[in-house]
């Protein structure tokens, strides 16, 4: 995350950050979060909330002697201490449990250890501290552009906006505006999709309303003070200075306001923003991240009015280190997968660490969409996490954001913190327009990615599937959803009567075109390390395990023969490598013989 200010010198960015730092966890003490056993919460993204939102009983104190007996870290029945969950309704059930403990010198994942060892109060992790990375950045600038007067895009919007065909990082913005139609970006319709950014200081501006908003952060104000309580008061906190505006600067890359020739222009304007405040000045914990998480599934929490909108985008600029041998923590985990349940899509930064994001959460956890950063030559940006767990890349450098309150002018920063909304807002405009399922669009996001512009640091295979291209993943996703993505054609299906029968009398015998079918799949899409495998059953069974196996293919469009489209159903799966996607029906309804053949 970046700390974004106008025309302030680098000493006085530093004097900034200095004077506002908030310590997330007071000195002396360790925050865990006590959830079920993580075998039991595995099913969790099947299950109800009833049955995840229950931890085992504790009946009285129980009281854990320290290794060394430095002293006892003990844990209450009624109150568990110094711990958010006290403001739960009696009768809502937390899936989890977060409690404060002195250290006695040992980190909080020292701690958990010790506790899952020596009690039986439920499954403890650590509450990881969850905090950003500040980068300099420079102030407003820019001429007018053809394409929309935002004073921003020519100079800095238009490398990441337009296509890779003309600039290497492109993501096709302009091309998805094309696909669907600007009064479908530019007026907010009464039925808009609903975005949930959850970041840290939500600033005010003209130029990116919010919907509406959320305070889940409990991090204290001042050090060794009070948690803050969940409440609707998303707004910086009264008092609190210096802490920039990076809630504001996610939430303009989304949805600032298009052609009306001030500061950027955002990628949709037709967009319900949820403005859900998880951190406070760039700290926070994970704990509180999982918290809104489970309120967006449906969870109830005393002074938060539940949500109210639809299933939809959740964007997550957020990371937090971890160690590269351990999974997600069961209790951001089955959050996770709670709410993608509900037909939500999580898509989280990859992090700015130079590092591998097998050490960073969200980004390794299942069930997300981790973006990293491209800069304008595609290659990856130098700042960018990478590695196995990166889905998708999109430019993160020379990013144009609204700045503050006072200022509805375009600054310029870098991070994934800015990869990731642009791929959150593409994937609003499609989900809305085509309503394919959130697994669906995820299939479509990686499949049109390209890496044919990307530059040799992502060649190695750091940089997730390539970078997006905003206007294909629409117009695939439209395809699926309309059911003509993967299609069995007779070869001679588009000619009328008279050509089919001259290609029969001149290559019929040949070429046996009256048993020639061609196969598209996924809009016809050929892409290095995908293949797609065919499988057929009986007309009108299901697919599954017993379904015949047909073939598999290395390119979008193949001619087939030997198909029975009259008895047969088929369906394809999109393997991208290795890893299968579910099954994808075959329209088959072009599939038919033509009478020249009888």
């Amino acid at each position: 995350m970046k700390n974004i200010t106008n025309k302030l010198s680098v000493v006085a960015l530093a004097m900034v950050a200095l004077s506002v730092s908030i310590s997330a966890v007071a000195s002396g003490t360790v925050r865990v979060v006590i959830t079920k056993d993580p075998v039991v919460n595995s099913q969790s993204a099947t299950s109800n909330l009833n049955s995840v939102a229950k931890l085992p009983a504790i009946q009285s104190t129980t009281c854990v002697p320290t290794p060394k007996n430095e002293g006892e870290w003990c844990i209450s029945g009624t109150t568990l201490g110094v711990m958010r969950s006290k403001s739960l309704t009696a009768t809502n059930a937390s899936p989890m449990q977060v409690v404060s403990l002195p250290s006695y010198g040992y980190t909080a994942e020292e701690v958990a250890q010790h506790l899952n060892t020596h009690s039986n109060v439920g499954y403890v992790e650590a509450d990881l501290e969850v905090s950003t990375r500040n980068d300099i950045v420079t102030s407003e600038g820019g001429v007018i552009s053809s394409a929309t007067n935002d004073p921003a895009y020519s100079t800095y919007q238009r490398y990441y906006f337009e296509s890779a065909d003309v600039t290497p990082s492109g993501s096709n913005i302009v091309g998805l505006w094309d696909a669907a139609g600007m009064p479908n970006i530019t007026q907010q319709s009464t039925n808009a999709p609903d975005v949930l950014v959850f970041d840290s200081e939500f600033v005010a501006n003209s130029e990116v309303p919010y919907f509406s908003g959320r305070n889940f952060s409990t991090t204290a104000l001042t050090s060794g003070g009070e948690p803050q309580k969940r409440s609707d008061d998303y707004r910086p906190p009264a008092g609190l200075t210096g802490c920039q505006s990076h809630g504001l600067n996610v939430s303009s890359i989304i949805a600032a306001k298009i052609n009306n020739a001030a500061g950027i222009a955002g990628v949709t304007n037709n967009v319900k923003v949820h403005a859900i405040k998880a951190l406070t000045c760039g700290t926070g914990f994970l704990s509180d991240v999982a918290d809104g998480l489970w309120w967006a599934s449906g969870v109830a929490y005393e002074g938060v009015t539940p949500y109210a909108g639809k299933p939809g985008v959740i964007n997550m600029s957020i990371s937090a280190p971890i160690s590269s041998s351990e999974a997600c923590p069961n209790y951001l985990q089955t959050a996770i997968d709670e709410v993608t349940a509900k037909g939500f899509v999580v898509v989280n930064s990859a992090g700015n660490y130079s590092s591998n994001t097998v050490g960073y959460v969200p980004a390794k956890c299942n069930n997300v969409i981790t973006v990293a950063s491209v800069d304008r030559t595609g290659d990856k940006a130098g700042f960018s996490n990478y590695g196995d767990e990166v889905d998708i890349v999109v430019q993160g450098d020379e990013m144009a954001v609204i700045c503050s309150a006072t200022n509805s002018g375009a600054c310029y920063g870098q991070g994934t913190s800015y990869s990731a909304p642009l791929v959150s807002a593409a994937l609003t405009v499609t989900q809305h327009a085509s309503k394919v399922t959130p697994a669906e669009l995820g299939t479509a996001l990686s499949i049109t990615a390209r890496t044919d512009t990307w530059g040799s640091t992502c060649a190695s295979g750091v940089c997730g599937d390539g970078i997006m291209d905003a206007s294909k993943l629409y117009q695939v996703a439209k395809a699926v959803a309309a059911g003509t993505a993967n299609r069995l054609e007779h070869v001679l299906a588009n000619k009328d009567v008279c050509e089919q029968q001259w290609y029969l009398d001149h290559f019929g015998h040949a070429a046996r075109l009256c048993e020639m079918y061609k196969l598209t799949m996924m809009n016809g899409i050929t892409k290095d390390g995908v293949r797609y495998r065919l499988y057929s059953v009986p007309m009108g069974d299901a697919m599954g395990e017993s379904a015949q196996f047909e073939g598999e293919f290395s390119t979008g469009t193949v001619i087939l023969h030997n198909v029975m489209p009259s008895v047969r159903d088929y369906a394809i799966r999109v393997c991208q490598n290795g890893d299968c996607k579910g099954w994808q029906a075959v329209d088959s309804k072009h599939a038919q013989k033509p009478s020249a053949c009888n």
